[in-house]
This record gives structure tokens, sequence and C-alpha cells, in this order.
């Protein structure tokens, strides 16, 4: 794993977790989109290297990295989690949001994933890469079906996943 995040070469490439994936161009951002399900049908979406957006299977928000920062649900609200390295060790702080922060890194994320899903909707993106190659119903069935739940376009409030277990 990359030692910071934005040492990221080929997400495409990195993203072996993801069983069901896609490279995607033509969208509107300045970076490949690189998009996908794990086995347990939990979708990510990279929007380049940065925002990077992680759910659970039922499409609820769990972590995601913007603008350098690390988030990560907390149930009920995100926390945000900074990171601060020595050449001997990495420690990890937690700031819990207060709402309207919480609710202005959903909203920057609902604008993001509606605007991908309709790009992809509309056909205007262009599938640089996709695995398993022959998976004719990955970005028009899957992918747009998640990203429609996932960013709230069914006018559904974006979900925040369960806090993790064992985190505080």
């Amino acid at each position: 794993m990359a030692r910071r995040e934005s040492d990221r070469e080929d997400l495409f490439a990195e993203a072996t977790a993801l069983v069901r994936r896609a490279e995607l161009a033509g969208l509107g951002f300045s970076e490949p989109i690189v998009a996908g399900f794990k086995r347990d049908g939990s979708l990510s979406v990279y929007l380049g290297r940065d925002p990077v957006y992680h759910f659970d299977a039922s499409y609820r928000l769990k972590r995601a990295f913007r603008r350098g920062r690390l988030y990560r649900t907390q149930g009920e609200t995100l926390a945000e989690l900074s990171r601060e390295r020595t050449d001997i060790a990495t420690v990890l702080r937690r700031r819990d949001l207060p709402p309207t922060e919480c609710e202005a890194v959903l909203s920057e994320m609902r604008q993001l994933l509606q605007a991908l899903w309709a790009q992809i909707d509309r056909g205007k993106s262009k599938v640089l890469r996709q695995f398993p190659a022959d998976d004719k119903a990955l970005v028009d069935g899957a992918l747009v079906s998640a990203l429609q739940i996932a960013s709230g376009v069914m006018e559904e409030p974006i979900s925040l996943a369960p806090r993790f277990k064992g985190k505080r």
C-alpha cells in the first residue's frame, strides 16, 4: 500500500479488492474515475485520487477520503481522521464533525456522485478498462443503480453506515 494516499499510480490496477470494477473517462473530471464492487456488494468510487468514497452493501457511507483528509462513519456523524507521521510512528487523530460540517461533506459527495450518475446514465462516459472484461451489465446496470441509491438521486437522504465495532 502507498505510504501516502497521493502516491497511488494506477487506481484501476491497485483496486484488486473490487471484483467488479470499471475505469471511466469523459465525465468532466480531471482524472479517470474507478468504481466497482467488492465480493460483499459494497461500492467504492474513486473520483481520481481525491475524493474517494466507500459504501457498505446497502450503499451507506462507511469511509471517505476528501481534500487530503480521511473520514469514517460514527453512525450519526462522520469523524475526520488526520495522520501525524514521524520517522518512527503514525498517530491517528479523530475529530467528530458537527452537524453542519457533516452535512457539507455529504452535500459535496451527493453533488459529485449525482453528476457522475447523470453522465453515465446519459451515455457520456467512455469505459477505458473494466474487470471482468465481459461484464456487460457492470457500468450501465449495477454501477448506475448503485450510484443512484448512494447519491440520493431517488430523493432518499444519504445514509451513514453504523459505526465500526470497537471504534470510538
